[in-house]
């Protein structure tokens, strides 16, 4: 019996397909073709994975979010993207991509068939194995609070917009702690905890882009331990479903608000609360508004990405160095930024070009294979330990990393400097489970 998690992404995915597929040049047949074959061989491995795996894991969020969605669809749509053309119009010096859709598919063929064998490998979930068993603690809480005033704290202060992310794991625990524990709301440290938590996320609440990044963790946590991402035999309540629409509400209309603020303060704009009310009135305009929000959720790495690829294409191959660009005066080579190049041809200050680019910039196909194939394996890989070993830790590890690749188009550094945040988080907690 389908789940319904994996309903809504079948869902999801047919719309998308019939959409742009209404949308498609017909004369060039090859393209649409092979864009139709995509869909179902995606379609034929989240039918394996819901078979084997039963549960919607981060890792199959990797692969729906980013290789299918922004790494296939995305890359098919670009030529017919009219929110593009208007940036044209605007930015007549802004640099856009050819058209990569050949590449991009035979990445995409090459990660569904190593994932598909993946499948066909691994033993079969049992659906009755408990997913959530460990409980927050007194002495674990006083711990992380110790880490925080000791370790993250400090680091946050100083290190400015550069370390903007360390303390989500620290947000993450205290507020889902808070949320789904009534205990916890009778003891101090756990209090004080979320009173600190909530001051953070509204310190970060004008800069869009952080604040997704720290709400978007503890929403995963809350929606995996109600169901949503898991396979159950009961029924998804009244109250889940609730919550979920609320969620979107509040989440279009924070949206909203938050670009008014950021054209006011960036770009000497004078929206108002009343052209709120209009854009959220007029459907066309909340229309536009929708689509300059899909551009930048997934077809925006389309766009970056595939001016990397141009770019490789003339200058050549990086060969790694961008994984350790941090070490450049040491090792003693130029220090090469991809984020910084693909923001250059924008005309942007900071542009992550994703997770295909920065694989192909270094190694080519190979390496944006390898790229994708990695971070879906170490999604996997933790989801397991976290099963096996359900600690703080590793929730954080699971949860909080790949949170922040799947919003920033996905990229090995990402997952690197998060996992040292988590493991920061609970550095004096004594009773993590290795």
């Amino acid at each position: 019996m389908t789940s319904t998690s994996f309903f809504i992404i079948k869902a999801i995915s047919f719309i998308v397909f019939v959409y742009n597929l209404a949308s498609s040049d017909w004369s060039n047949l090859s393209r649409v073709l092979l864009f139709i074959i995509s869909f179902f061989v995606f379609l034929l491995v989240t039918n394996v994975y819901q078979r084997k795996v039963k549960i919607v894991t981060l890792g199959y969020l990797v692969y729906f979010f980013l290789a299918f969605l922004a790494q296939n669809v995305g890359p098919y749509a670009i030529i017919y993207n009219s929110h593009i053309q208007n940036l044209i119009q605007r930015f007549p010096n802004i640099c856009v991509p050819n058209d990569h859709y050949t590449l991009y598919f035979l990445i995409f063929i090459f990660v569904s068939t190593v994932i598909y064998i993946y499948l066909l490998c691994i033993d079969k979930i049992s659906i009755e194995q408990k997913v959530w068993v460990y409980m927050p603690t007194r002495q674990e809480a006083r711990k992380i609070m110790m880490a925080f005033f000791i370790i993250l704290l400090p680091i946050w202060i100083l290190g400015n917009r550069s370390y903007a992310t360390i303390l989500v794991p620290f947000t993450s625990y205290f507020i889902i702690s808070i949320w789904k524990y009534p205990f916890t709301r009778k003891i101090v440290v756990f209090i004080i905890g979320f009173i600190a938590s909530v001051l953070i996320l509204i310190s970060q609440l004008f800069s869009r882009f952080i604040f997704v990044q720290y709400v978007f963790p503890f929403i995963l946590i809350w929606f995996l331990n109600n169901g949503l991402l898991f396979s159950r035999k009961e029924k998804i309540s009244y109250k889940v479903i609730g919550f979920f629409l609320l969620f979107c509400s509040l989440a279009i209309l924070y949206g909203i608000i938050s670009e008014m603020m950021k054209l006011n303060a960036n770009f000497d704009g004078n929206y108002t609360f009343n052209d709120m009310f209009e854009v959220l009135s007029e459907p066309q305009l909340l229309q536009n508004w929708l689509s300059r929000q899909t551009y930048r959720i997934f077809d925006i790495w389309s766009h970056l990405g595939g001016n990397i690829i141009d770019y490789i294409d003339q200058k050549g191959y990086l060969w790694g160095i961008t994984y350790v660009k941090s070490f450049a005066p040491i090792l003693g080579f130029d220090y090469v930024s991809l984020p910084l190049i693909s923001a250059n041809m924008i005309g942007a200050d900071y542009a992550q070009p994703g997770l295909v680019a920065e694989g192909y910039a270094n190694w080519g196909i190979y390496g944006a294979i390898i790229n994708m194939i990695f971070v879906f394996f170490v999604a996997e890989l933790l989801f397991d330990y976290f099963l096996r070993k359900q600690s703080t830790l590793n929730l954080l590890l699971y949860i909080g990393t790949f949170s922040q690749v799947l919003l920033d188009g996905g990229t090995i550094n990402s997952i690197i400097f998060m996992s040292i945040f988590c493991f920061l988080t609970c550095l004096f907690n004594a009773k993590i489970k290795f």
